[in-house]
């Protein structure tokens, strides 16, 4: 009988001293407590993929003089990256144009819809070919015409123009980047061009998501 309760003690104490060191081993550090986590797909917030991933929004603006002609536009725009070679998008361009000579004041504005094509990404990412169609809604405004008694001073009209060219692109971490482009409309070989001048220099800011 003694020898019996011995031995149920000394298993006791055992027991105690087991729990008290898996105690210490696992509860006592609050930094190893991780929670479960559900791999389930949409349970995680950061698992979620941003829905304007692919989209870009900027703005450019141009400047030149030609002859007697001063001319600045500004274009902002909204875009897709369909993938690393070619980029599409909408946008607005408008124009204002003074000719010195005349007085005369023209204002153009309308959509338009552009391509930007890189052809070696792998290696000149920041290259790019760019090409785009602007259908122009033409005011000008002429208080110097001398076309007649009863001529109007001013006229208005809806004119194509179709620029091709190349740019550059320079982009920081933060989705910021900036652009320039040097453009020159086709349409000026076929009947002139309602910017007089065939050549556009354009630089810009965008932004990518």
């Amino acid at each position: 009988m003694t020898y019996r309760c011995l031995f149920v003690l000394l298993f006791s104490c055992l027991s105690l001293s087991s729990f008290a060191q898996l105690d210490d081993e696992v509860y006592d550090k609050e930094e190893d407590r991780k929670p479960l986590r559900n791999n389930r797909p949409g349970d995680l917030n950061g698992e979620k993929q941003n829905p304007l991933k692919g989209f870009f929004i900027g703005s450019s603006a141009g400047l030149d003089l030609w002859n007697s002609l001063f001319r600045i536009d500004f274009s902002p725009h909204l875009g897709y990256r369909i993938s690393s070679f070619a980029h599409l998008g909408l946008g607005i361009n408008y124009t204002y144009m003074y000719e010195m000579t005349s007085q005369a004041n023209i204002h153009l504005i309308g959509p338009k819809a552009f391509l930007r094509i890189r052809p070696l990404p792998q290696y000149w990412e920041s290259f790019y070919l760019h090409g785009e169609l602007e259908q122009l809604y033409v005011r000008e405004s002429n208080p110097n015409y001398t076309g007649g008694p009863n001529s109007p001073k001013y006229f208005q009209d809806i004119q194509p123009r179709a620029n091709i060219g190349f740019g550059y692109t320079s982009n920081f971490d933060n989705g910021l980047g900036i652009f320039s482009e040097f453009l020159f409309d086709i349409y000026y070989l076929r009947s002139g061009t309602t910017y007089v001048n065939p050549v556009t220099y354009r630089a810009g800011l965008h932004y990518g998501f």
